[in-house]
């Protein structure tokens, strides 16, 4: 009969080889630089805790479906030596695949990527899409994960983007540019550096060669930029849906400053953003689930601000840098940037005045969500919310004190769902409570999206 044997945790133990198996890709040295503290270690449980961590960061890699990793006594080797035996299973280098994402809207999108195609961990994707705000993209986009053996990936990209402003502003936008974002593996903090070129190209007129069918506002604007800046943002997400959250708290705080060369605009952008989500009584019973399905409230604050500075102090922002406020998720009762500045209607444009956009923005928004009263539709993530929000939209010649006497406001009841976990789907009926006489507003509403406020 084998006696169970106690090794004491603090027994020396040093790893000796490395042995792998399933590798046909992937170069040594990513499974080296996660087992560095494995290495490093001597004792049992150092060396354990080592060999974990190694396990979990290749894993979360995403180039594996497997990953077996164990200790082995060292063949030739002393007794307080072992080697680490890792057996993986690659996953398929190729991808093609068509989804709805985007860092910020809903988007349906074709990609193809192809994984750990040079064995150092990497993935190449190329994207094309277009979402429901107006917006095509084309993306090439690297990412290293993992970089120096860190928490942390590199994404690098190339991408262009078309944005169709007509309805709204009389113009469209195309940029082209460089990004490279260094992000944690957790998702906290992202950096972002990039060079982007944009150009404002107003509305051709239907009828006549050469001539523009915009106001004056918007063609003082119609000249490419080259946009070159810096962005942090810290992100910390407790909510347990990003669409349809019931409970949980929400942070997100930004900061931009273009002002780095070759760029010809210059300015500081910041934006926050705040959400507390809580839920009381779970209605789960009733509906014979074995999920929650709670009565929630939802409160939802949002600031944000542009300042032109150095050699643009005193110039408004570009219109491309500015704030746009209204529509479906941002301040339901109101159409797609149908608040705040715009074009005198005699200018030219669009019949209500090309919307400018604004310098400062501030929503806020409170919700009190119940489970759809019909089981499946409910077990199925669909509610019914009553909400109140207000905003306001303005720029820095408004003296600051008029913001909450400005302020809009709605109150209504809508359907929302998190469209099987691809994004936020509401479909909603307002009643205007203030608004300016030049705001253009919208009873009923529908709204698909990634973010809401």
């Amino acid at each position: 009969m084998d006696e169970e044997v106690q090794i004491p945790s603090d027994a020396p133990l040093r790893v000796r080889h490395l042995k792998l198996s399933g590798a046909n890709r992937t170069q040594p040295h990513v499974f080296e630089s996660e087992l560095q503290q494995a290495y490093t270690a001597t004792t049992v449980h150092g060396v354990l805790q080592g060999v974990h961590n190694a396990a979990a960061a290749l894993h979360g890699l995403g180039i594996f479906d497997r990953v077996d990793v164990m200790l082995d006594r060292a063949e030739g080797g002393s007794s307080n030596e072992a080697d680490v035996c890792i057996t993986v299973k690659e996953r398929g280098i190729r991808v093609l695949h068509a989804g709805n994402r985007s860092d910020t809207s809903l988007e349906a999108s074709t990609t193809g990527q192809l994984t750990n195609p040079f064995g150092n961990g990497e993935v190449i994707s190329g994207s094309a899409g277009a979402s429901l705000a107006g917006t095509t993209s084309y993306a090439l986009r690297l990412v290293r994960p993992r970089v120096a053996g860190r928490d942390a990936s590199l994404i690098l990209q190339a991408r262009q983007e078309t944005h169709d402003q007509l309805r709204t502003s009389s113009f469209t936008e195309l940029s082209r540019g460089l990004v490279a974002t260094l992000r944690s593996h957790d998702g906290a903090h992202a950096l972002t550096g990039e060079m982007t070129w944009r150009d404002v190209m107003p509305r051709r007129h239907p009828t006549v060669p050469y001539a523009h069918a915009a106001s004056l506002s918007v063609l003082r604007e119609s000249r490419p930029s080259v946009r070159s800046s810096m962005r942090y943002a810290y992100t910390q997400d407790g909510r347990d849906s990003p669409y349809v959250p019931t409970v949980g708290p929400y942070l997100q705080a930004s900061h931009r400053e273009a002002a780095v060369p070759p760029g010809d605009v210059s300015f500081l952008k910041g934006h926050i953003a705040l959400q507390q989500h809580m839920s009381f009584v779970d209605l789960a019973p009733i509906f014979l689930s074995v999920n929650p399905l709670p009565i929630s409230l939802g409160v939802c604050l949002g600031l944000g601000a542009v300042r032109p500075f150095g050699s643009d102090a005193g110039k408004p922002a570009r219109i491309s840098d500015r704030y746009f406020l209204g529509g479906p998720m941002m301040l339901r009762g109101f159409k797609v940037a149908g608040t705040g500045p715009r074009a005198p209607k005699e200018e030219g444009g669009n019949l209500e005045g090309d919307s400018l956009g604004g310098d400062i923005r501030a929503t806020a928004s409170a919700a009190l969500s119940f489970p759809f009263p019909v089981s499946p539709l409910a077990q199925w993530g669909v509610r019914l919310q009553l909400f109140a929000n207000a905003g306001n939209l303005t720029t820095w010649q408004t003296p600051l004190d008029r913001m909450h006497r400005d302020a809009r406001a709605a109150v209504g009841v809508g359907i929302v769902s998190s469209l099987f976990g691809m994004g936020r789907v509401e479909a909603t009926w307002s009643h205007v409570l203030r608004k300016a006489p030049h705001d253009q507003t919208r009873r009923a509403q529908f709204g698909m999206g990634l973010v809401f406020e």
